[in-house]
């Protein structure tokens, strides 16, 4: 749990200071000679001969088996009389001594809290160690570690203003010197009252105090040396001995000086010490269970638990094959299989409905516990979602749900998991927060901590822009942390594989990861990650991994998988979709009361064979199919009718989502354009409130006459009506939009009409919802489509939504329909307008950076789908942004997401940033922008700083529009070396993505003037370089980059010019094995490159 370090004082050792024969009193010594002074040699104890108490090693460790105690001895004899030479080391010596020392006897264990035990000079000898170690370099690990781990001192007598008897020993020394003796006088000179050695430990040390680095229990001694005469004061006063802190707490032992520090037996002083470091040890328990859940609080996404709670639970009376039926063999693997268990089947199959049963299922871990081996086992589910927020749809929120599932079910792994910087950094911010919340001296005192995942605005968000917030007492703390920011995906993995390493915790277990298809990413460099983990352990110590994943079969996915044992869906879901269909059929009410029992369960079972003939193991078909065969039953068809509709249905997918749509009644066609465009286009699932204000925006778009006060009213009393809202989005989208809730189950259609019957649960929602400011369920709801397939259909160029979507509206336009940006980008618009003291009205969850960052990923895109600016729009954003910041907003809203980058300061610098082309060449030709020329910032905002902002990296066409409006790269000093500082401040682009942008720009910039011979200063290993090294450097494809390098040779770059390293173009693309086409090779030889004597002489040709 610890290390208890026990340092001795002047003149003393590392056993025989501690020591003390077994049943001796302390009390004050009769009389004491000048020379015992300085040189208290403990007297000489035989164990064998006169058995001795060594409290250090004969109570701490029986008392306290968790401690691993160590003794620190270093010679501080003012002389050795007879013996040699004394020690000449000051006490800033021997504290170095002692850091060198202790650090490399923890090498190992870095970062294990350290407690302090020290007598006398020994305190001061500690001091200066932690003064050494706060003040080391970065690099210095190890001795940083010692100030950073140490969690408690316990000072016995130490002088930390000196002490009168220093006087004494002095004269002691002058003495025994002037007899021909070898002293250190040093030590004792620096005792004498407050020397600048004693000030400067006391000011550090003071400073380490007050920023809670840790507590200090002091000890005093009670009597003098002698009972009587010049020797009767305590050696330590009082006002020397204490450190006057508020995290202090003093205490007396009824000995001298000397004494103090030795127990006979487990009464009187030992006692105290022993409470004290109870006290410590009680409070370092509750720390390290505050800096384990602090620690896990920064693997915590709560998104993550959410796509595990949609999921549609099965059918009780389906799934039973899973475990029952040995073809699957799933029940097999799970008692003695290893590796990767491959769950596969089509798109709406159910295997994330099969991933949450085995996840839920009792049997799972009755059969992983069967298993030979006396490990239990842990069961971890993690569910991808590309309908989700980012974290959703990651393999490094995956690993943040594997890493802290793990944990939170074994903590005794977290600290093998957590890299050490993680652990430095939850200590010191354990420590300041509870330094900031100290408000008296009682430290016993229970400190509550709490940890809450949503920000003080009660946003709920993703946790990518989420910080976890740490309170204390209640408190808000302003220390955040941002988990996506705290780990990387390699040191997520390093964890994992960690744990996987160790033997000491005893575990083994079971991943469940879903729909690993829907992870935007490399599969490749996930799906080696997992065979690495689950491979089998070179030890039966380890512990054993196995995963189970669930995908469709993805050309990517077979190549890593396809060795693995596991079975596909479609293969074993015949028979549950028989069960489901007659379930489902038979609590048709309609048909239970018209028809005979013999003729209804004959046309129920014909029903269900049917279904499942053709369902081809699509399950989510089959929930359409038989909802749909409901409706009809139920709207008094005949089972004739019935059958019929059933014939008529199509058999896919997609044709049953354009069957839908065209069903949608032609009066709500332009509200479920809306909402589906909306859902689609949005960057994180959207609120019932948010989509609520998308479609009172639409529909109140042209409605100028109304004011701001009549307008809010509208919205307050639209939003009010959550039955409405619900019906309506389930009813304009047929079905295919699903109102969730994030904490719990999706609403499925049939569960929002038993939740719509409710009435006294609508009350109460709508009294939550009228109360000011409290949180609603309109804020926490989301909606989302039905299944993830509904978004393949609508994004599918093959579909003809779109088409169908163009109303006569935008046919008489003569252009493309507005999207789902567009609309988001109004509903903005709408929020900004109305003042801030009414927006406490609705749940919205909207502030106002939350606003901008709607409006930085939308407004692009916007553009970008519909082929057209949105100038109004813009405009009155801007002018509503800047009425609230009073100025230009963007450089304060850049400066808070990165303090580090300028990027753009005003709305002009910002458009172009965001890649707004359209939007600044109508605000150019509208004759707004006119000082777009010689002095204009813009083309240099482009050049100078990559658009990061929205992940675009280069624009072409907004290059294009600034250079025909005059802003060229010529104009301006110092603006003809545009080209260079374009390459040079876009290399964190990926060039070989862009390329084809980025051939475009240099063409843009060296055709209107720009130097292709600027020289470019880089942070690489070589000082400078040229446009054509700085290109022949990069991961370009090879034909893409020889377009670049002719562009730049045809315009005036020089084909025999030297970058950093003296090396010609020709030799740089050698001898960094650049590819080109052997046209390239040939072209450039024939314009004046030339092969070197040292490219023959290293290479091959």
């Amino acid at each position: 749990m610890a290390d208890l370090v026990f340092v001795h004082g002047l003149q003393g050792h590392p056993y025989r200071t501690w020591a003390c024969p077994r049943g001796k009193k302390n009390k004050a010594k009769a009389s004491v000679s000048l020379s015992s002074l300085i040189n208290s040699r403990h007297e000489q104890i035989e164990v064998s001969e006169n058995p001795t108490a060594y409290w250090p090693g004969d109570f701490i460790t029986r008392d306290f088996p968790e401690l691993r105690v160590l003794t620190y001895g270093y010679d501080s004899r003012a002389s050795n009389f007879f013996k040699g030479s004394a020690n000449q080391n000051t006490v800033l010596e021997h504290g170095n001594d002692l850091l060198h020392h202790l650090s490399g006897n923890r090498r190992r264990c870095l970062g294990r809290p350290l407690i302090f035990i020290c007598h006398s000079l020994g305190g001061l000898v500690v001091k200066e160690a932690l003064r050494r170690s706060q003040s080391s370099p970065p690099t210095d690990k190890e001795f940083q570690d010692i100030q950073q781990s140490t969690f408690a001192i316990i000072f016995m007598g130490t002088p930390h203003r000196g002490s009168a008897y220093a006087n004494i020993g002095l004269i002691a020394t002058k003495i025994a010197s002037r007899s021909g003796f070898n002293v250190n006088d040093r030590n004792v000179r620096d005792l004498r009252g407050d020397t600048g050695m004693l000030l400067l430990l006391r000011q550090e040390f003071g400073k380490m105090l007050d920023a809670g680095k840790f507590l200090v229990s002091t000890f005093q001694e009670a009597q003098g040396i002698s009972r009587f005469g010049p020797l009767s004061a305590r050696v330590v006063e009082p006002e020397s001995c204490t450190l006057d802190h508020r995290f202090e707490e003093t205490m007396t032992i009824n000995a001298n000086h000397m004494e103090m520090c030795r127990f006979a037996s487990r009464d009187d002083g030992y006692s105290a010490v022993k409470s004290e470091v109870e006290r410590h040890l009680s409070r370092l328990q509750r720390r390290m269970r505050d800096i384990q859940e602090w620690c896990l609080m920064t693997l915590y996404l709560p998104e993550m638990e959410i796509r595990k709670h949609e999921i549609t639970p099965a059918h009780h009376k389906t799934l039973r094959w899973l475990f029952n039926h040995p073809g699957p063999g799933l029940r097999r693997w799970l008692f003695e299989g290893a590796g990767i268990f491959w769950i596969q089947g089509k798109p709406g199959s159910g295997k994330s409905t099969i991933a949450k049963y085995i996840y839920h299922n009792p049997e799972t871990r009755a059969i992983l516990n069967q298993r030979q081996g006396p490990r239990d086992w842990i069961v971890v589910g993690s569910f991808f979602t590309d309908r989700g927020t980012l974290a959703q749809k990651t393999w490094q929120g995956i690993l943040h749900s594997m890493l802290h599932q793990l944990l939170s079910q074994k903590r005794e792994l977290i600290p093998v998991a957590i890299p050490d910087n993680l652990q430095t950094l939850a200590r010191e911010t354990e420590m300041k927060m509870f330094t900031d919340s100290f408000v008296s001296k009682q430290l016993s005192a229970d400190v509550r901590r709490s940890f809450v995942a949503e920000p003080p605005s009660g946003e709920i968000s993703d946790s990518v822009s989420r910080p976890v917030y740490m309170s204390l007492g209640g408190v808000r703390d302003s220390i955040v942390i941002n988990p996506f920011d705290t780990w990387t995906v390699q040191q997520l993995q390093d964890a994992l594989m960690r744990c996987r390493n160790q033997k000491d915790v005893n575990f083994n277990a079971f991943f469940i990861i879903d729909a690993l298809d829907e992870h935007e990413g490399d599969h490749k460099q996930m799906g080696q990650f997992l065979h690495q983990f689950a491979s089998d352990p070179s030890s039966p110590d380890l512990p054993r991994i196995i995963i189970s994943v669930a995908s469709r079969p993805l050309n990517q996915l077979t190549d890593l998988f396809d060795q693995c044992p596991g079975f596909k869906t479609q293969d074993w879901s015949y028979d549950d979709v028989v069960a489901y269909a007659r379930h489902h059929l038979n609590d048709n009410a309609r048909l239970a009361r018209d028809y005979d029992p013999n003729v209804r369960s004959h046309s129920i079972r014909k029903f269900a064979l049917n279904i499942a003939e053709r369902a081809q193991g699509v399950f989510l078909w089959v929930r359409l199919v038989v909802r749909d065969l409901d409706q009809v039953l139920t709207d008094g068809y005949t089972i004739e009718d019935a059958e019929k509709r059933l014939t008529d249905l199509p058999d896919d997918l997609n044709s049953f989502f354009h069957r839908i749509i065209d069903k949608v009644d032609p009066k709500y066609r332009r509200d479920s354009y809306v909402m589906l465009e909306s859902v689609l286009r949005a960057e994180r699932p959207l609120t019932l409130a948010q989509l609520g204000l998308i479609l009172f925006t639409d529909t109140q778009h042209d409605e100028e006459s109304q004011n701001l006060d009549q307008r809010l009213d509208r919205l307050i009393l639209f939003l009010q009506n959550l039955q409405g809202l619900v019906r309506r989005v389930q009813s304009c989208s047929g079905g295919l939009l699903e109102v969730s809730d994030r904490y719990f189950n999706p609403l499925s259609n049939a569960d929002a009409a038993e939740f719509l019957s409710e009435e006294s649960l609508i009350r109460e929602q709508q009294r939550q919802f009228n109360a000011s400011g409290a949180p609603n369920v309109m804020g926490k709801w989301t909606v989302q489509f039905m299944h993830r397939t509904v978004k393949e259909f609508l994004l599918s160029p093959q579909n003809a939504f779109l088409q169908s979507a163009k109303t006569s509206e935008w046919q008489s336009m003569g252009r493309l329909p507005d999207t789902g940006h567009a609309f988001i980008l109004r509903a903005c618009e709408e929020w900004l307008s109305f003042p801030e003291a009414a927006l406490t009205k609705i749940p919205m969850h909207w502030y106002r950076n939350r606003v901008i960052t709607e409006v930085v990923f939308h407004s692009p895109l916007a553009e970008k789908t519909m082929e057209r600016p949105m100038p109004e729009t813009m405009d009155n954003i801007n002018r509503k942004l800047s009425l609230g910041s009073g100025g230009d907003w963007p450089e304060d809203y850049l400066r808070r997401i990165d303090s580090s980058q300028r990027q753009a300061r005003t709305w002009k610098e910002f458009a172009v940033s965001l890649g707004l082309h359209r939007y600044v060449e109508y605000k150019i030709r509208s004759g707004d922008w006119i000082e777009v020329g010689i002095n204009s910032p813009l083309l240099r905002q482009l050049v100078c700083y990559p658009a990061t902002i929205n992940q675009a990296c280069v624009n072409p066409a907004m290059c294009e529009v600034l250079v025909q409006a005059g802003d060229k790269p010529t104009n301006g000093v110092g603006r003809s070396a545009a080209l260079a500082t374009f390459l040079v401040n876009h290399e964190s682009c990926d060039w070989q993505e862009f390329a084809d942008s980025h051939l475009e720009i240099v063409q843009i910039l060296i055709n209107h003037g720009a130097d292709t011979k600027a020289t470019i200063q880089t942070s690489d290993f070589f000082a400078s370089t040229r446009p054509l090294h700085w290109i022949a450097t990069k991961k370009i494809p090879g034909n893409k980059k020889f377009q670049i390098i002719k562009e730049l040779i045809q315009h005036g770059a020089d084909v025999k010019s030297k970058n950093g390293q003296g090396q010609t173009l020709l030799e740089t693309l050698f001898f960094n094995g650049v590819f080109l086409p052997p046209e390239g090779w040939l072209w450039l030889l024939e314009h004046g490159s030339r092969i070197s004597v040292s490219m023959v002489e290293q290479g091959s040709f």
